[in-house]
């Protein structure tokens, strides 16, 4: 695996953890004071700042303090493993989500489009807000999503429906592309709507009264329940999804007159059956009875190891590998920057998510970084993955 990982042309990095004062590297210009004041300030006595800016051409650095030290990354791991992704299939590159019609039923293949048509992924550019809809319950000011997260399967219902069917027995969706990986307490898949999340939005009413829930999307797979009251403008903004038996989620808590709408997430633990519920229901508005439940849990039994082409009966193509990475990069997207380190593996022939790691440490190799001066444990820079600014400005 060769080509040099793609990364922003001018490179700071701040990282902080508690331990000593680092003081700048040889060579190395003091940062300017303003940049040095907030840095000294009462909240960071008990931090030590490590950095490294380095021009586009290449040459000598010119803020550096502690280049060599091993810290904490955080999603600075995004450029090492999204970069390798990108170095390995190029900026063009797509993928299609294909359904196929096999004996009486249909069969939904996930192929790692990380919004199958939703984000205005129509537009050629995907679209976001800050803060993202996937940290919405750490972070406030979130909202969902923009586009309609079942704008591919609404398509892939509608194109199964021009093949001539009206009717089928049963939806399965195949989720073997590579196996299951769970990274940040989410279930990495191959088949992902709305971020494999459901998102619920609360709106304030009047004192004493139930608050609105918008949810996103509009499906049966899950019961919500509002237990949410509104509370004085005085009150607290307090609101948590618990999840109970039977698909139910119930959302709890308070929250002011006058509050904005805010945003809670709850991330699937299925992604292939609430994938398959959420097809199943694009069907039926497009006009195709299936007489499964379409509740019940998703199942790969008797599925083959390849579909013939002819089988194919639709078919949705994802945005660009240079779109996809750029939302991943905009947002610190966590969810697509795991999912892409399963594609490497998978590229490199592996259904095993963590030798997509492996490939991006031979890809760091590559480029002359030292492979003791990159940890990385998930493709989003989480648990303890580590690194140093001399590697990340490789």
């Amino acid at each position: 695996m060769r080509g040099r990982m793609i990364a922003p042309p001018l490179i700071a990095i701040a990282m902080v953890c508690g331990a000593p004062p680092v003081s700048a590297d040889d060579g190395t210009a003091r940062l300017p004071a303003g940049v040095q004041a907030i840095m000294d300030s009462p909240a960071y006595q008990s931090a030590q700042w490590t950095y490294r800016v380095v021009p586009l051409d290449g040459g000598a650095p010119l803020y550096s303090a502690g280049g060599s030290h091993l810290m904490n990354m955080g999603s600075i791991g995004k450029l090492y493993s999204v970069g390798t992704w990108l170095a390995m299939v190029g900026a063009d590159w797509t993928t299609k989500t294909p359904v196929f019609k096999v004996g009486g039923n249909l069969v939904l293949v996930g192929k790692g489009d990380l919004v199958l048509g939703g984000r205005q992924a129509d537009t050629g550019t995907l679209g976001y807000s800050v803060p993202p809809q996937p940290d919405a319950n750490g972070i406030p000011g979130a909202k969902p999503a923009p586009g309609d997260p079942l704008a591919g399967l609404n398509s892939l219902a509608q194109q199964v429906k021009r093949s001539g069917a009206t009717r089928v027995n049963d939806v399965q969706v195949d989720d073997r592309l590579f196996h299951r990986w769970v990274a940040h307490d989410e279930v990495i898949s191959p088949i992902v709507v709305n971020d494999n999340l459901i998102a619920i939005q609360t709106t304030p009413t009047k004192k004493g009264e139930p608050p609105s829930l918008r949810i996103v999307p509009d499906t049966k797979a899950f019961r919500v329940v509002n237990k949410v009251r509104t509370v004085a403008s005085t009150g607290d903004l307090d609101l948590a999804i618990v999840p109970l038996a039977g698909n139910v989620l119930e959302v709890r808590g308070t929250i002011p007159v006058g509050a904005s709408p805010t945003l809670n997430v709850y991330h699937v633990p299925d992604p292939a059956t609430f994938a398959r519920t959420l097809f199943m229901e694009a069907l039926e508005r497009a006009g195709v009875e299936v007489s499964a439940d379409p509740l019940a849990a998703n199942s790969t039994k008797g599925l083959p190891r390849r579909y013939p082409s002819r089988d194919r009966v639709a078919s949705f193509t994802s945005p660009t590998s240079k779109a996809t990475a750029t939302l991943i990069w905009m947002i610190s997207h966590n969810y697509g920057a795991n999912l892409v380190t399963c594609l490497i593996a998978v590229h490199n022939g592996s259904k095993d998510c963590t030798d997509g790691l492996a490939a991006v440490h031979d890809t760091i190799a590559s480029v002359g970084i030292p492979d003791t001066a990159v940890w990385l444990l998930d493709g989003a820079g989480g648990e303890m993955s580590a690194t140093t600014p001399e590697a990340i400005t490789t």
